[in-house]
């Protein structure tokens, strides 16, 4: 409790942000732990920030907070949060087809009768796109947004219907910076500025490349990786410094409830609306020291990501490194998870209720995929085993169990989870389980748009 106390004393003599940054020392021991990863792992520059109310302890390792740096798909936020701003002005209908503001032939929707694609579904990652493709992702030109549109526009082709699952895609936010510019008439980063950069105080953030980066890197720290300019900036083009992100930080925390809601719980779910342990617009929940942390991680090439808040405590952390290696990332972030939450009291886990069980345990098969489109419909991708267990079920994929606690009808959660992180939903005959452990449909009723898949072929 001692480390505790001090850090909270330190983060105590900060002023409140963004109107000035407050660069305290770091407790010793957290401290020490950094300069040893830093060390051991030949990291040119980490750069991180606590906050716990408003007020900010920061340490730039081998650099300044005015330092820019790459945040990768944090960007993701910087455009959710551009849109919601174009909603507020009534300049966006978040929940209207994207068509009413942006041409279909720019993509291809087998559902749009019944499933249009809708503003909301871009933000969330709902749309229903599988990831770029590789002759998009490896295209390292500065290209613009005409260019890139012309980029293997076969690709852009929804694979199941947009609204039912959540996909991670960067080939939405690309059709997101085509709405946010054919909406207001201007490019994207100059709509990003005016409407977020500017009101947050982030001075030297952008989009484009900045001479003063100090590179990125492999995993060694010494072997430069070449600058990416993505095809699609609002997906990943992020550069700013620590003092900029810091402010990011302090605005996300001081939402008004109304934005706020729109980052910190889905709005775009067509099945079980009520579930929130989801992709929401521009940051997603996670499980970390027992609670539930909403965030977004970044990787460009060389420099790896996190930024991470709780918001009803009000304590959040940014973090990043130049070198690409997301293992020494992880371990970081559990020392600055562990940092804020350590005076705090455990959450206990929802306790659990009497449902039925018995229409849940089968085979499932993954319903959505990233990457690999032709793999899945091939049936190469293992299929899990939910089984009931007393009163509760297991799901076991690759060897691995994992147990089911129930919480709601149709909710679950895993042993230490805060909170539902699991659902089991139905559409029509079709039973899916979407969560935290991935989207999945049972198969013996397999939907439509996965008939081609051998393991589905059973009804």
């Amino acid at each position: 409790m001692l480390f505790v106390r001090r850090l909270l004393v330190l983060l105590s003599l900060g002023t409140l942000l963004p109107a000035a940054l407050a660069h305290a020392q770091l407790p010793e021991r957290l401290a020490g732990e950094l300069t040893e990863i830093q060390r051991a792992h030949n990291i040119p520059v980490l750069a991180l920030a606590l906050q716990i109310d408003g007020r900010v302890v920061s340490k730039v390792m081998g650099g300044t907070p005015a330092t820019p740096l790459r945040w990768g798909s944090i960007t993701k936020t910087i455009t959710a949060l551009t849109v919601l701003e174009l909603a507020a002005r009534d300049q966006v209908d978040l929940q209207a087809p994207l068509s009413n503001y942006v041409p279909v032939e720019h993509w291809a929707n087998p559902w749009r009768a019944s499933h249009p694609v809708r503003v909301i579904d871009l933000l969330e990652l709902r749309a229903g796109f599988p990831d770029l493709s590789a002759a998009e992702f490896n295209f390292n030109e500065p290209v613009d947004l005409e260019t890139a549109l012309a980029l293997n526009p076969a690709h852009r082709i929804t694979h199941w219907p947009p609204g039912i699952q959540h996909g991670y895609s960067n080939l939405a936010p690309g059709l997101t910076q085509l709405l946010i510019e054919r909406v207001t008439g201007k490019p994207y980063a100059s709509v990003a500025r005016e409407l977020v950069f500017e009101p947050v105080g982030m001075a030297d953030a952008g989009f484009a490349p900045d001479t003063r980066l100090p590179g990125g890197f492999e995993d060694d720290g010494t072997t430069p990786i070449p600058y990416w300019h993505m095809t699609f900036p609002a997906y990943g083009a992020l550069n700013a410094p620590l003092n900029d992100m810091i402010r990011l930080l302090d605005a996300l925390q001081s939402l008004p409830a109304a934005k706020a809601a729109r980052l910190y719980r889905p709005g775009g779910r067509q099945l079980a609306p009520d579930f929130t342990f989801d992709y929401a617009a521009g940051l997603y929940p996670r499980v970390r020291q027992g609670r539930i942390w909403h965030t977004h991680g970044g990787d460009a090439d060389g420099y790896r990501s996190r930024l991470a808040t709780l918001r009803p405590e009000q304590r959040a952390y940014i973090v990043n490194i130049n070198v690409d290696n997301p293992a020494v990332l992880r371990r970081i972030e559990r020392l600055l998870e562990a940092a804020l939450t350590r005076d705090m009291p455990a959450v206990p886990p929802p306790a659990t209720v009497e449902v039925n069980l018995d229409g849940l345990a089968g085979t499932y098969y993954p319903s959505s995929a990233r990457f690999g489109i032709d793999a899945w419909q091939s049936g190469s991708r293992p299929t899990a085993t939910v089984a009931a267990r007393g009163s509760t079920l297991t799901f076991t994929r690759n060897g691995r169990t994992t147990t089911l606690w129930p919480v709601a009808p149709g909710q679950f959660r895993r042993d230490h989870d805060p909170a539902a992180t699991v659902v089991f939903v139905r559409d029509e005959d079709v039973l899916y389980l979407q969560g935290e452990l991935g989207n999945y449909a049972r198969v013996d009723a397999c939907p439509d748009f996965m008939r081609a898949i051998p393991q589905c072929d059973q009804r």
